[in-house]
């Protein structure tokens, strides 16, 4: 693993740890169905790291698509890369994959403020940083507004509970 891979996966793992103590603080209320069991969350979230590790690599590979010249291309080093691969394997997960591939294009995106700013195609310095800091915002405003275990996800529906009345005779039995 390239130096580089390292740092933005470490990155990975700081946002991811930060997600997880926004669902222990705010995702709690209101828990349903998975939710209550003891110790779901901590699941689900250990369940975010093998994408959080994809999606913190994902923007890199415009490096093997078009080379060096194509690095820090806006096509990956945004949104985009998120919502093909979202889509394109939408039936694998409706909660780890999308949460955990925001989750890792964030925090390259974020290191990548820090460290570069460089992206190809956009001049300036500060456009740059800007363009990567509002892609990293509605990745992380993505993956914040969603629950522990997402609606569909949830393994048991709720019960719909119909009242029925029952007749009741003036007559007793004797």
């Amino acid at each position: 693993m390239s130096k580089d891979r390292f740092i933005h996966f470490g990155m990975g793992l700081v946002v991811w740890g930060a997600f997880q103590m926004w669902q222990r603080r705010v995702g709690r209320s209101g828990a349903t169905g998975l939710e209550k069991a003891e110790g779901a969350a901590e699941w689900a979230g250990l369940t975010l790291l093998p994408f959080v590790a994809l999606g913190a690599w994902l923007p890199d590979w415009d490096l093997y698509v078009g080379g060096i010249g194509f690095h820090r291309s806006p096509l990956f080093h945004s949104v985009l890369p998120v919502l093909v691969l979202g889509f394109l394997l939408r039936g694998i997960s409706r909660f780890a994959l999308p949460v955990g591939l925001a989750l890792g294009v964030a925090s390259h995106l974020l290191w990548d403020i820090v460290q570069y700013g460089d992206v190809r195609w956009i001049r300036g310095g500060n456009a740059d940083r800007l363009f990567l800091l509002v892609n990293a915002a509605v990745l992380l405003v993505y993956a914040l507004s969603r629950r522990v275990v997402g609606e569909a996800e949830s393994p048991v529906p709720e019960p719909i509970s119909v009242p029925m009345s029952v007749p009741m005779s003036n007559k007793e039995s004797t």
